[in-house]
């Protein structure tokens, strides 16, 4: 063997970050070893100065975090002192955090999946901070609160999923700012107040599912500007007046839900000019001469299920 000494071990680049020791000095092996597996992908590695890459930073933390009590509050500071520069943060499922704060400091972001990460409290104002989000997914937690109005300063954001929590007030007019929004789920809330028009602003939308929330007025027709939308969920609301005929220029619809509200009229005929309908659901509201209408627009969608 030679004698000579193994060349000095590169320094890190800025990418790339290690946990430290000092969190869990302790050596990983067998199960524990395969559930503390912090990296891209599942790859294990070999001891706990596992090695994360900033740029994509892909979370994969098993029942060693859900368990460590001691050791999550460290670690929840050691990663967002440490990922100042991260473009994707894909955490979720993840039980050791606590609430979205300290979130709103890393500037950089373009994704921050945080979903099923029973977090609580308020959607900090401050996120709107992180301009580049492009993607924004704080769904199936325990949020209260109303959306911050903030929001709307991301104005890079594809995609926002904020559905399945206990979120109150109304929706922001200012997300009528995000008009790169192509995915709106705001489902499964306490959200009242009316939808506001501002939404028809969001041109590049395909999917807006506001069910199961307390909205009420009626159904904006800015909505009928969105005509890239291929879901359009507002049912189990609070919704009134009739529906609007500019929903007809949404020609490239799959699915509508309009049941479960208290709205009134006719059916509008526009609707036939959605060609693409596989679903339209219409019951339990309080339409003028349902069945007839039905008749009328079966003709046009024969293809489509139609509920009144």
């Amino acid at each position: 063997m030679s004698s000579e000494e193994p060349p000095p071990q590169k320094r890190a680049k800025l990418d790339t970050w290690a946990l430290p020791q000092v969190l869990y000095p302790h050596p990983i092996h067998g199960r524990d070893h395969e559930a503390f597996v912090i990296a891209i992908g599942r790859k294990p590695l070999p001891n706990c100065s596992t090695v994360f890459k900033i740029n994509e930073i892909m979370m994969i933390v098993g029942e060693f975090l859900s368990n460590a009590e001691v050791f999550k509050d460290e670690f929840e500071k050691f990663l967002l002192s440490s990922t100042s520069e991260a473009s994707k943060l894909q955490m979720s499922q993840q039980k050791f955090l606590k609430n979205p704060k300290g979130f709103d400091q890393l500037f950089c972001l373009q994704v921050l999946d945080l979903a099923e990460c029973q977090l609580a409290g308020s959607i900090p104002e401050s996120l709107g901070n992180c301009i580049q989000l492009m993607e924004l997914d704080l769904s199936r937690n325990k949020l209260s609160g109303n959306i911050p109005n903030s929001l709307g300063m991301c104005i890079n954001l594809r995609e926002l999923y904020l559905n399945g929590n206990q979120l109150s007030g109304s929706i922001p007019e200012s997300l009528g700012n995000c008009i790169q929004l192509q995915f709106l789920q705001l489902q499964w809330n306490q959200l009242e107040g009316n939808i506001p028009d501002a939404l028809g602003n969001c041109t590049k939308l395909e999917s807006l599912n506001l069910n199961y929330n307390k909205l009420e007025g009626e159904i904006p027709k800015g909505l009928g500007n969105c005509i890239q939308l291929r879901y359009l969920g507002l049912n189990d609301n609070q919704l009134s007046g009739s529906i609007p005929d500019a929903l007809g220029n949404c020609t490239k619809l799959e699915k509508l839900s309009l049941c479960y509200n208290d709205l009134t009229g006719s059916i509008p005929e526009s609707l036939g000019n959605c060609t693409k309908l596989e679903k339209l659901w219409l019951h339990q509201n309080k339409l003028e001469d349902a069945g007839e209408s039905k008749a009328k627009l079966q003709k046009q969608l024969p293809n489509c299920l139609i509920f009144v």
